[in-house]
This record gives C-alpha cells, structure tokens and sequence, in this order.
C-alpha cells in the first residue's frame, strides 16, 4: 500500500456536513465517540482514509465546528496541507466558517477548495445566490481561486464532481521533503491490552523506525517504537504527513497527554519564552496590550500564558509585531513552527504568527540588537543556512553548539553541518572549543570590551588596570571569545595586556597636586624603610588624608609597579623587592634551592615578611614551589 504524503483537513460552521461530506467521500464515520453519533456534532477529532484513483491513500482529518471545540480544531489542523472548507447551501458563511479561514491562514495552509453541502435541501436560486455568497467573502483569502463544487452528501448528487476535482487539486501539490527530526504532536494515547502504549498524531517532520528510541517531550519519558501503524496498515517506517500511531514500549500511557510531543532524545529545546512573529487579526475588536492573557496553541498544545509586544504597548488589530510569550510550561517548538493566540477570557481566536526562537530568558539585555535579529529572521525563514547564520550570530558573546543550532530549528545535526563547515570556511563563523561564534562577535565583544574600561576608569581614576576577571563577569563574554578579543585589541594597538590585567592603550593618570604630595609621601616612607616596611595603618597614620584618597593611592602606585603588594596590608617598594629576587636568584644558583628558613636567615626576617616574599616571587614567575622549596622558575 502507498501513501501519499500530505492530510486533508476540514474546516467550517457547526453542521454544515463536514463529517457527513467525510463518511460520503471515505465510507469512514470520523464521528468515533458515542456522544458524537448520538447528537450529530463532532466535538473532537476524526479521522478517516481516502484511496485516490492512482491506489495511494490520503488520510482526513475531520475538526469540530462549534466554537467550544475551537481548541480541538486547532490540534486536528497540526500536519494539514490542504483544506476542504465546507459551507452549508441554506446557512452560507457563519462565525466559524470566518474563524476557521482566519486560523488556516495564519497555520500557513495555502491550499485547499470549497464543498459546497446541503445543495438538496435548496431551491436553485438560492444556492446561486449561497455560492455568490461564499465567492465574496472568500476574496483576499487563500481560497479566492479555489475550485468551489456543490454537493449533496445525502443524495450524492455533485459527489463525483468532487472527487475529480479533489484529486486533480491533490495530485497537484508537490509532497514536501521528510527533512528534520521526527516529531509526533500526539492527538490521542491509549493503551492497547497487550501491548503498551499507543500514541497517534500527524508527524510534522522527519521520519522513523521500528526499533528507534523515542523520548516524550516535555517529560523525560523514554521508550522503543514496537510497532507502527499508517492509516491503520502496519509499516516499518513511517514519514511526515502520515496519520501515524506509534506503540510505544517502557512508557506508561498516563504519563502522556494531548500537546506532547514524540521525538529522539536531545533533539529538541524547551522553554516557557518563546519570540515569535505574530499578526493581529483585523476582526479582533481590541488590541493586544502588554501583558495580556492569552492561549497558546502549537501543534497539539493548548498552554496559557502572557503576551509582550517589544516595541509598542500594545498590537493594533490587522498590525504584526514582534511579541515574547511567556507561557506556565514549558513549550517543546522549533524556529519556523506556525501558532494559535486565544484570548483566555472570553475564548475567541486573535491571532497566530511563526516562531523566531526559544530563549532561556526574558528580554531584557541588548533588547535593540535581539528584535533587529529577530525581524532578519522572519524575512529569511525559507533560506536555511540564513536562519543558521541568524542563530550564530544571535547568540552574540556565547559561543553556541551545533547541537544547539539543530535543537533549534528540529533538524538533524547532518543537516546542517555542510551549512556551519562553508560560514566557517568562508569566515563568517569562527570554531572554537567551546562552539561557535560568528565574524560579527569578535568586533562587538571589542566595543563592549574598550567601552566597559572607559567605564571602569572613569568610576576609578587612579586605576590603570583592570582585572580581566571582572571584565569578563561583566560582560559574561566566553573565555575563549574573550582571549581572541584581547589579542585582537593588543594587535591593534588599543590594549594593554599585563597578565591578568588589562589597560587601555596611551592612558595617564595626572594626580592632583594634593594627591601627588600624598603618593611621593607614601613611597618615600616605603624607599627607606626597606624590606622591613610598616603594614599599611602604621604607614598612613601620619599622612593626614582621607581613607578613601590613600586607598585609591595604594591601588595606583601598586599597578604603576612602585610599591608590590605581598599581603593584606603589606607592602615594599619595587627597588627592595628586585633587590631582594638578585639575592634569591643567587641563592638559588649557588645551593640549588631555598626554604622559608633559609630565606629567613638570608634576609634576617621574621615569617611575617618572608612567606608573602616568596610567595610574590612565585606570583612573578621567578620562582616555583616544590614542596617546602623554592626553585628558579625555568624560562621557556
């Protein structure tokens, strides 16, 4: 048996025949639940199988109409490529007929044709006018130019019309590509005595197999695929836009419910924000203001949560605008993937748009810079390796994995690597060990970086270094980055690089001549006193300044290198301190070695002096420690 591969869905009002116009077409009732039968209204989704003349089957997914079951509408559109709008002859175009179209449109469903139902219940002229109609209301929609066929599911009269035009409209389409992961968003679990677990849905992407482990997203939820089901013949493989049932083994069926989704493990991201593109409906009677609550609906998923425009206050209605949702649960999607907004409260559909991207965040920090990302992103959703290079290059300063890339956009890791190996080949991306980045960062983290020391040096004057510990706190730059970027500026001739610190190039400090007095002061104190200095209180209990200025002070002679800093609150000046490293070096080379003792009777200092002494050799890279000795540290 062959399958083609792509679903039909219906849409249209409360008994208009959809599920009638179904059975006429398939010999299937998609009304599978008894309430269903016995009050003649589909309340949620069926299913049915069509065999096109070629022998290939097409499978039909049956929505409800009433406005109460919109939400179970808008799972059963999940992997729907064309639609059968059905419109009753007597009745014509009601509320959901126009909600219906509002939400295939904006699901991206660009195809379909027009039934057409109850045509024998009609006098002639009023299904021409029924049909004039429904042919106006559908202008400016993507159903303008479709064929429109009237029928009779009663008497089958137009019934064969229909078929040739369904057919020759479905044979038309060109099946996408079962490209990506393999995603399920699941429409019904059961258990099936026997034998487990059994999931069904439309697979949105990619493909599987018996045997292939599956995860169930959100959860953490693992198990084997036992056995698949295709329109209800067993297969061992089973592809996108196949109605599929899937049997799952080592998961417990109570665990899973409608809105989760089936894929390999790790291949998807999950979040409670989502950025999305999302487009106003012009039938909404009110904008969509800042914070408002509203439904989520994605694949399967109906989740609450709020709404933020970031660049205006609210959405007027027929406006788009970049929003962030952020939801109660976490949300399993992918870049691309299509939405429903619902108001929670009164229940009527608003809006929908595309994803842009997953975060991890709210929106806060370089804000200007992650819109204008995000709105290249929604002009570049059908180039992939455009929205591979928009990922990279959002992610800024943070050097991201090409398994983060592919969890993004649900693509295999395969998919893309030919894409990342020609950006780094041609230089737009750069591979570090950490990941990648892209060209762009390098100069942005350069700019950040000059201008978080411009900062830093005007809130303290006195500094001439930096530590690159804070700088890269700040600014929660990659290390890896962050070496490149300070080489870069080195090379260029704007850094100054001294361990681990950093200046900016060609800076002075001029002290003001009370501070100049007091810096000539301390050091005068530190010259004469030798290697037998006063810790800093003593030093400082005559000078007659404040505790902030001398602070500031210390700081700046001990960066200019005229004092050396050996511990909390001692110091020596740099002249006794070389003259102390020739008398080690000396030692050294003569008895190969020295210990705390014999550094004690070199210098006839107390332990006071000597421990934070050697230990700043060390920090200079004269000497090393091994064991309770001091070596000459070996030059490479």
């Amino acid at each position: 048996m062959s399958f083609l591969r792509l679903t039909v869905g219906t849409a249209g009002h409360i008994d208009h025949g959809k599920s009638t116009l179904v059975k006429a077409l398939t010999g299937t009732d998609p009304d599978r639940l008894k309430e269903e039968q016995e009050r003649g209204m589909t309340i949620d989704i069926g299913f049915a199988e069509y065999k096109l003349s070629d022998g290939r089957m097409v499978g039909f997914v049956d929505v409800p109409g009433h406005e109460k079951f919109v939400k179970n509408m808008v799972a059963g559109a999940t992997g729907i490529n064309f639609v059968v709008l059905v419109v009753a002859a007597d009745d014509g175009v009601m509320p959901q007929t126009k909600e219906h179209i509002e939400i295939m449109e904006l699901l991206g469903i660009n195809k379909g044709m027009v039934a057409v139902t109850k045509i024998d219940i009609v006098e002639p002229n009023v299904l021409e006018l029924a049909i004039e109609d429904i042919k106006e209301f559908l202008k400016g929609t993507f159903l303008e130019n479709a064929p429109l066929v009237p029928i009779s599911s009663i008497t089958g009269e137009g019934l064969d019309e229909f078929k040739k035009v369904f057919e020759s409209q479905i044979l038309a389409i060109k099946p996408p590509a079962p490209s990506g992961v393999f995603r399920l968003p699941i429409q019904r679990v059961f258990p099936a005595k026997g034998f487990g677990t059994v999931v069904t849905g439309i697979p949105t992407s990619g493909s599987c197999r018996i045997g292939e482990r599956m995860r169930i997203y959100p959860s953490e939820e693992e198990g084997r695929i036992r056995s698949i089901q295709v329109y209800k013949i067993s297969v061992e493989e089973a592809f996108a836009f196949h109605r599929t049932a899937l049997n799952l083994a080592d998961i417990d069926y109570k665990s899973i419910k409608r809105g989760d989704v089936v894929a390999p493990s790790d291949s998807l991201t999950l979040s409670n924000i989502i950025e999305v593109k999302y487009s106003h409906l012009k039938s909404a009677s009110f904008p969509l203001k800042r914070g408002a609550p509203v439904k989520l609906h994605i694949g399967t998923l109906e989740a609450l949560g709020n709404a933020f425009p970031l660049e205006s206050p609210a959405v007027s209605p027929g406006e788009n605008a970049i929003i962030e949702l952020r939801l109660s649960q976490p949300v399993v999607c992918a870049i691309g993937d299509r939405f429903i907004l619902r108001l929670a409260s009164p229940s009527r559909t608003v809006g929908g748009g595309i994803v842009l991207d997953i975060a991890q965040e709210k929106l806060t920090f370089m804000r200007s810079f992650k819109i204008k990302t995000l709105k290249e992103r929604a002009d570049s959703l059908c180039d992939r390796a455009m929205l591979v290079e928009s990922i990279v290059k959002a992610s800024q300063l943070q050097p991201i994995s090409v398994l983060e890339v592919a969890q993004k956009l649900a693509l295999k890791k395969d998919e893309i690597d030919p894409i990342l190996k020609n950006k780094i080949k041609e230089g737009t991306f750069l591979q570090l060990e950490s990941g990648i980045v892209h060209r762009d960062a390098i100069e942005e983290a350069s700019i950040r970086v000059v201008h978080f020391l411009e900062v830093y040096f005007r809130r303290n004057p006195l500094k001439l270094f930096c530590k690159t510990s804070v700088v890269l706190g700040a600014l929660k730059m990659d290390e890896n980055l962050f070496s490149i970027v300070l080489d870069t500026l080195k090379e260029n001739g704007r850094l100054v690089v001294d361990g681990e610190r950093i200046g900016l190039q060609g800076r002075r400090i001029e002290l003001s001549s009370e501070s100049a007095r007091i810096a000539a002061e301390i050091e005068r104190i530190y010259k004469d006193a030798g290697l037998k200095a006063p810790n800093k209180q003593d030093a400082v209990a005559n000078l007659n300044a404040q505790t902030p200025r001398i602070d500031m002070l210390y700081e700046y002679l001990s960066e200019a290198g005229v004092l050396i800093h050996l511990d909390e609150n001692l110091y020596i000046h740099r002249d006794a301190f070389n003259e102390a490293v020739k008398k080690v070096r000396s030692f050294i080379t003569e008895h190969k070695k020295i210990d705390a003792q014999g550094a004690k009777e070199l210098f006839g200092l107390t332990r006071k002096y000597i421990i934070p002494l050697l230990e700043a050799m060390d920090k200079q890279g004269i000497t090393k420690r091994v064991g309770n000795y001091r070596v000459l540290e070996e030059k490479a």
